[in-house]
């Protein structure tokens, strides 16, 4: 019985390692076409590389957000131009300006104010 419970929370652990490499590896994989944004609020940019990830993700699924920003971050307006940038590099970016950083799920990419308590380390 042991050892049943025991190979069902292994299979559990690496479905979930599966997944969150999956969500990564979509970040990575889809490019998307340039972009180009002037005073964009933070809002209005993840929900276009939402749309883009869908119409380019080979499964149709493409990159989902959970967004946890407060009201100012996510209407914080950015400028910017990106040629061609996978979708990992754009959040980079993103992150990069604002205080803001990305962390992979295995079902979608959580969008969280920087704090000093934060994790940096998944930008």
């Amino acid at each position: 019985m042991k050892r049943i419970v025991l190979v069902a929370v292994l299979l559990i652990a690496a479905a979930n390692a599966y997944a969150l490499e999956t969500m990564l590896s979509k970040a990575r994989d889809i490019t998307l076409p340039s972009l180009q944004y002037r005073e964009a609020t933070i809002g209005a940019i993840l929900e276009d590389i939402r749309t883009k990830s869908v119409e380019l993700d080979a499964e149709g699924l493409g990159i989902n957000f959970v967004i946890t920003l407060d009201n100012d971050l996510l209407n914080k307006q950015l400028t910017m131009t990106l040629n061609n940038p996978t979708i990992e590099r754009a959040l980079k970016l993103i992150a990069a300006v604002a205080p803001v950083y990305f962390q992979y799920e295995p079902s979608a990419v959580l969008v969280k104010n920087l704090s000093v308590n934060a994790d940096t380390t998944e930008k």
